[in-house]
C-alpha cells in the first residue's frame, strides 16, 4: 500500500523514535563505566524507585525544574542515592550529581516499558576537559556557586576600598 509523503514521513519518524527510546534504556540492573563528557539516559517507571551507586561520595544532587523527580540520599551509604518519578510524570527531566571533583549528568526518561532498578557506576572513562559546554565549564561554574560566600566577602572588601577613593579631576565631559 502506498502512503502519501506526509504519512510516510510520520511513520518513519515514529518507528525511529520508539526504537531509539527503547535502545537507549539500560538494563534493570547493571554496572557501567561512564564518560564524563556525555549525558547518560536512565529510564524510570513513574512510582518505582531507582538506586544510583557512584564510585565516590555524592556531595550534591540536583534535578530539573519540573518537580517530577524526587531524590533521596541513602543514609548509610554516601555514594548512593535513591530516586523516583512521581506517578504523573510524563516528560523527561535531568539529574546532575557531583561525585568528588567529577560531575555526572543523566537524562531521566519516564517509561512504562522499561525501568532501571539499580545503576552502578564502576568508574569514569573520560576525565579532564571535554570541550566547549562540557564538564570543564560546568565544574568551574559549580565551584563558583560553592564559593559564593567567599565572593561576597571579596565584593564587600572591593566596595569598601572603592568608597575610599576620591575623584581628583575630571577630564572633559559636560559642564
Amino acid at each position: 500500500m502506498k502512503y502519501p509523503p506526509l504519512v510516510s514521513s510520520f511513520l518513519v519518524l515514529l518507528v525511529f523514535t520508539s526504537s531509539w527510546a527503547r535502545g537507549a534504556c539500560p538494563s534493570r540492573i547493571g554496572s557501567h563505566y561512564l564518560s564524563l563528557c556525555q549525558v547518560h539516559k536512565l529510564c524510570v517507571y513513574p512510582g518505582r524507585k531507582t538506586t544510583i551507586d557512584l564510585p565516590c561520595k555524592i556531595s550534591r544532587s540536583t534535578a530539573g525544574p519540573s518537580g517530577d523527580l524526587i531524590i533521596k540520599p541513602t543514609e548509610s551509604l554516601p555514594n548512593e542515592i535513591d530516586l523516583w518519578l512521581t506517578t504523573g510524570a510524563s516528560l523527561p527531566t535531568n539529574l546532575t550529581l557531583r561525585c568528588g571533583e567529577d560531575i555526572v549528568i543523566f537524562d531521566v526518561i519516564p517509561s512504562r516499558a522499561s525501568h532501571t532498578d539499580y545503576y552502578k557506576v564502576e568508574g569514569f572513562t573520560k576525565k579532564g576537559s571535554c570541550g566547549v559546554g562540557a564538564n570543564s565549564l560546568i565544574d568551574a561554574s559549580w565551584r563558583s556557586v560553592d564559593r559564593k560566600e567567599e565572593r561576597s566577602e571579596l565584593d564587600k572588601s572591593a566596595n569598601h576600598n572603592i568608597s575610599k577613593l576620591k575623584l581628583i579631576e575630571s577630564s572633559g565631559g559636560v559642564k
